[in-house]
């Protein structure tokens, strides 16, 4: 698979995914491309957003490991590396429906029916 076309940051990813789901196991849900990228919009000077989607919360002792992952990602000699930025959520955290957006939002947050809300 070659989610995106530069080949030197596919092989970034797919070391951090396949470092993510090391350290996760069983908790990774799935890691997914964001922004530019996600809209095919991205160019060699973009940033690289990403979200990983757990299904539980991370913890203390996964989180060191993904830190230690990060550090080893940012020192490969590829400019890539150098642009990742993250997070990691749990899905239950992930809000799709209104009944589960909190009550001081609008029912629209673009003019459209609002029936989905960013995170």
């Amino acid at each position: 698979m070659h989610p995106t076309p530069f080949p030197h940051l596919n092989g970034v990813l797919d070391e951090l995914v396949t470092g993510e789901q090391a350290i996760l196991g069983a908790n990774f849900v799935g890691a997914y491309l964001q922004g530019s990228f996600a809209v095919g919009d991205a160019d060699i000077h973009s940033d690289v957003d990403f979200i990983v989607v757990t299904n539980d919360e991370v913890t203390a002792e996964h989180e060191a490991a993904l830190q230690e992952l990060h550090r080893r990602l940012f020192a490969i000699n590829v400019p890539w590396a150098q642009h990742l930025e993250g997070s990691y959520i749990a899905r239950d955290r992930l809000c799709m429906r209104r009944s589960c957006a909190p009550t001081s939002w609008p029912a629209s947050t673009s003019g459209r029916s609002g029936r989905a809300y960013p995170r």
